[in-house]
């Protein structure tokens, strides 16, 4: 399974390029936080508006961006949207305000929603169908991996030199990603019939969301998603006045989120041996019902008052990452095998525009429910929601 991917030198090239590109996305996170907390001293408002401020474009821009991304060369956009991140991310260098500095984040967003649905739609124009899940799997690794050594690393630069380097630095990161892009081949997409009398842009994305509609098996995959990544974020916010309530000192607290992103890669190198009698649902399904199972229990100690020792708390982050990765991978895989290539992009910003809905609603509920009943319950909540989801997806078909 490795080996047919290593061999095969455009997907090889894409998921080289994807490690750089991937961990330009954490490595100045802290340096942004840090630079409103320290340098600014912005107040509170403005980190709510941070998290909007990355999140908005994947709703408002991210349809277009996915309508543009299957008209246009993918090899072009993969390089000239690591350009702009890089340009982007070495304004922030210059950013006088925590005005400009949320403006140029946004800005960062809404470039970054052509390059994820691009991603997507290279690695299936590039793998063959039978080595979907391996190249999902790999490609999902890599993701985890950034989301664990790119924070890390970003802090351990702060230590050392002020948030302007780190910028600098990160924006040569992703120049890296376009270095690596520029080796891909051309025209990755043979050009259907019809391809030089498109509908227009609007045309194009009320056709893909009607299509959308009228595909069941796309249909529900991505409720299923956004519905797991309300699920997620219901309690995602909650997990530091957690631990305190159990006693844990802030570095258990991050020992557990790495240990999140740990059992993602482990998570994906179990998925790809999976058993291919499994489908798609059946994974997102054990893996949902497994991992909200294990955060319904941690919420339900905290619920009580109780409290869990450092070690069962990292532990059981570690698997809520593992059985993770057995929903996004297959998640990812099923859909480049639903979607046709001309349509891909566009299919995946639609996705990722409702799951951002849903991390951005989410919160406000697990708000409520851990001012009225403690922070316990947001996790009761959300492994509880997860679970069911993934009872759902068990009775699916694909």
């Amino acid at each position: 399974m490795f080996n047919s991917i290593w061999a095969n030198h455009p997907l090889r090239v894409l998921l080289l390029g994807q490690v750089p590109a991937d961990f330009a996305d954490w490595v100045d996170f802290i340096a942004v936080t840090a630079l409103l907390a320290f340098a600014f001293q912005a107040d509170t408002y403005w980190f709510a508006l941070l998290g909007l401020a990355m999140a908005a474009p994947y709703i408002v821009i991210g349809p277009w961006m996915g309508a543009l991304v299957d008209r246009w060369d993918l090899r072009g956009v993969l390089i000239y949207a690591n350009l702009g991140r890089a340009v982007v991310t070495f304004g922030f260098i210059l950013a006088a305000t925590p005005a400009i500095l949320l403006l140029l984040v946004a800005i960062r967003s809404a470039v970054d929603s052509a390059f994820g649905p691009a991603k997507q739609a290279a690695i299936q124009a590039l793998t063959p169908r039978d080595d979907l899940v391996a190249a999902n799997g790999v490609s999902h690794t890599i993701n985890q991996a950034s989301k664990v050594l790119g924070p890390t690393i970003g802090g351990g630069l702060l230590a050392v030199m002020a948030p302007q380097y780190v910028f600098a630095l990160n924006g040569c990161i992703s120049l890296l990603s376009l270095l690596a892009f520029v080796a891909l081949p051309r025209q990755m997409r043979p050009l259907s019939e019809g391809d030089g009398d498109r509908p227009g842009l609007w045309v194009a994305i009320r056709q893909n969301a009607s299509d959308t509609r009228a595909n069941p098996v796309v249909w529900r995959l991505i409720l299923l998603m956004a519905a797991g990544y309300v699920a997620m974020f219901i309690y995602d916010t909650f997990h530091a006045p957690l631990f305190q309530s159990f006693g844990l000192n802030p570095t258990v607290l991050g020992i557990s989120i790495a240990a999140v992103g740990a059992g993602g890669i482990v998570g994906a190198l179990a998925v790809m041996r999976a058993p291919e009698t499994w489908s798609a649902m059946t994974l997102i399904g054990f893996g949902s019902i497994t991992g909200g199972s294990v955060i319904a229990m941690i919420g339900a100690f905290g619920l009580f008052g109780a409290g869990l020792p450092g070690p069962v708390m990292v532990t059981a982050y570690f698997v809520t990452g593992f059985f993770g990765a057995a929903m996004f991978v297959p998640f990812r895989t099923a859909l480049q095998k639903a979607v046709p290539k001309d349509n891909i992009a566009k299919v995946f910003a639609l996705s990722e525009a409702f799951n951002t809905v849903g991390m951005l609603a989410a919160p406000f509920l697990g708000a409520v429910l851990a001012a009225v009943f403690g922070f316990g319950a947001a996790f009761v909540a959300g492994g509880l929601l997860a679970v069911l989801i993934g009872a759902i997806a068990i009775c699916q078909r694909l």
